[in-house]
């Protein structure tokens, strides 16, 4: 009984110490939302157009976006 006790608690002291050099290795992951990469180069137009044909924005939205776009 108390070889198996001790077994048990060499098995649980290796997992918390993997467990713990696992965690340590790794980047703490940022809570905020990813953003959209924007290729270089790119345009607001282009981007704008892109939208449109993926069906993000409506025809009249598009409309109004590239209005504003193009008096800047």
């Amino acid at each position: 009984m108390a070889s198996t006790l001790s077994t048990l608690l060499l098995v649980a002291a290796i997992a918390a110490v993997a467990v713990l050099l696992l965690r340590h290795g790794r980047p703490a992951v940022a809570a905020v939302a990813p953003q959209a990469s924007v290729p270089q180069g790119e345009s607001a137009v282009d981007i704008l157009k892109e939208r449109y044909a993926r069906g993000e924005i409506d025809h009249e939205e598009f409309d109004r976006r590239l209005t504003h776009l193009l008096n800047r």
